[in-house]
This record gives C-alpha cells, sequence and structure tokens, in this order.
C-alpha cells in the first residue's frame, strides 16, 4: 500500500509566517499576501495634509523646522499665528527663519485671502453676519437663563441682546436689504428776489461806521479790513449791474447810420 504525503495547510503556514514577524520584528522577512489591504504609512502622509497645530506642535518640540516645511504649509503656520497675536520676528524665532522670509509669507497670504467685489460676496457676508448675530444673542440669552445669576446681569445680557438684533437692522437697511421709512424734509427755498441788493447792503455798513461802537475817539470811523472788503465787493458788484443794464438798453434802440449827414433809420432806409 502506497505511503501518502502530508499536503501542506496554507491557512496553518500563513498563521506560522506571521508569528515568525511577530516575534522577529522584521516586517520584511514576510511579504503580505496579494489581496491584503495595505495601511498608508503616518510617516508617508505629506505636511499638506496635517493640522496647523500638529506642525506647529512638530516645530516647538524640534521634530522639524521652518526649513523643511514646504511653502504652503509654512505659510498656513505663519497665518494662523498671525491670527494669534504673534510679530514678525516672534514668528521668525518659532520657525527658525529669517524675518524677511515672514515678511514675504505674510504678504502672499494677503494675495491668497484678496477678495473682489461681486454680488455674491455681498450676499455671503450678509448672511455670515446674520448668523453670528443670531449665534451672539442666542449665548447671552442662555447666559441669562443659568443659575445663580443677578437680575442684573439677566437684565444686561437681555439688553444687550436687544443692542445687537437693533444694529443688524440700521445695517441690513444701510445695505439695502430691508427697507427704510419716508423722511419728510421740510425747507425753506429763497429765490434770488428775496436776497438783498447791493444799495442796501451798502447803507447796512454805513449804518454800522456811523454807530459810536466803531469809531474812534476823534469821531473816525473804525473800520475792519472784512468791513472794507466787503464793500469794494459790493460797489464793483453795483457798477458791473449798472453797465450791464446799459448795454442792454443800447441794444434794444434801432440800429441808425449817417447817410450824407443826416442819420437814417436803417428799417427806412429802403424806402422810396
Amino acid at each position: 500500500m502506497a505511503k501518502r504525503t502530508p499536503q501542506p495547510d496554507p491557512d496553518r503556514a500563513k498563521s506560522a509566517a506571521w508569528k515568525k514577524r511577530g516575534k522577529s520584528g522584521d516586517q520584511a522577512s514576510v511579504a503580505p499576501d496579494a489581496d491584503e489591504t495595505s495601511l498608508p504609512d503616518p510617516e508617508a502622509i505629506s505636511a499638506s495634509e496635517r493640522t496647523v497645530l500638529s506642525l506647529i506642535r512638530d516645530v516647538r518640540e524640534g521634530r522639524m523646522s521652518g526649513v523643511m516645511l514646504h511653502r504652503d504649509d509654512r505659510l498656513r503656520v505663519v497665518e494662523h499665528l498671525t491670527a494669534e497675536g504673534y510679530t514678525g520676528p516672534e514668528i521668525a524665532e518659532v520657525l527658525k527663519v529669517s524675518e524677511r522670509t515672514v515678511i514675504r509669507d505674510r504678504i502672499a497670504v494677503r494675495e491668497m485671502n484678496a477678495l473682489l467685489p461681486s454680488p455674491e460676496l455681498v450676499g455671503q457676508v450678509v448672511g455670515h453676519m446674520v448668523r453670528v448675530a443670531e449665534q451672539v444673542t442666542g449665548r447671552l440669552r442662555r447666559i441669562g437663563r443659568e443659575a445663580g445669576i443677578k437680575p442684573a446681569e439677566k437684565i444686561e445680557a437681555e439688553k444687550v441682546s436687544w443692542q445687537i438684533q437693533r444694529e443688524l437692522v440700521v445695517t441690513l437697511q444701510g445695505l439695502g436689504y430691508l427697507p427704510t421709512a419716508p423722511t419728510n424734509l421740510n425747507a425753506h427755498i429763497t429765490t434770488g428776489d428775496e436776497l438783498p441788493q447791493a444799495e442796501t447792503l451798502l447803507a447796512e455798513i454805513d449804518r454800522l461806521e456811523s454807530l459810536p461802537e466803531l469809531r474812534a475817539a476823534d469821531g473816525t470811523p473804525i473800520v475792519s479790513p472784512e468791513l472794507s472788503e466787503l464793500r469794494g465787493m459790493l460797489t464793483r458788484s453795483i457798477v458791473t449791474q449798472r453797465l450791464g443794464s446799459r448795454g442792454r438798453d443800447g441794444e434794444s434802440e434801432p440800429d441808425t447810420h449817417s447817410s450824407g449827414g443826416v442819420e437814417v433809420d436803417a428799417a427806412e432806409g429802403d424806402r422810396p
């Protein structure tokens, strides 16, 4: 009778191989199966997929320097530290880079965050503003309902909530999102006929100069430079008006020309 050769159990062989790899610690000694799902290596994850806080933590603990950071990641770190109130020299000290590099990075961050005017942007900003106002008023009213809060503090919370809502309405009216009540305008329109004439103003100047309070001890009028300048302007205005009126009167008279020493009307010159 032929002796049977035992066939190796694939599952047992696989289990032994994994046990051997676990004992030796050499992961390369046994290759994984083709259908085994390979997990990503945490060290192979690019820095751009990491959070800003983790990058800053690695830089502070010395596991990474600012020079080793990719430019995009360094810009993220600079933007975050700037928002946290760090100055340029402080950011340069944290990242171990030059201050000129931080200045260039801040300029690049401002360029990336630049916004162009557009109707869509206005709607987004207004919606965000309304949402923040609702959140703030909700938190204030929740604080006012907390146990042990004093009545004065509760009243103050409600007052601030009302002020926020009121300022929100005024802002939305200014942006055209809410209508405003019509405003009644009461005005008095002064026409040119009601303005004082130049002669009247000159007479008023003469009256002022004749007052005892505006005269010296010897009776000489004390005339201020402003009053003298006003008198000159009024005098020139009167002369200009009179010359203009005479010019208009001259244009309205019939045009005559001399013919043989006798003035003949131009309108009658063609008569026989």
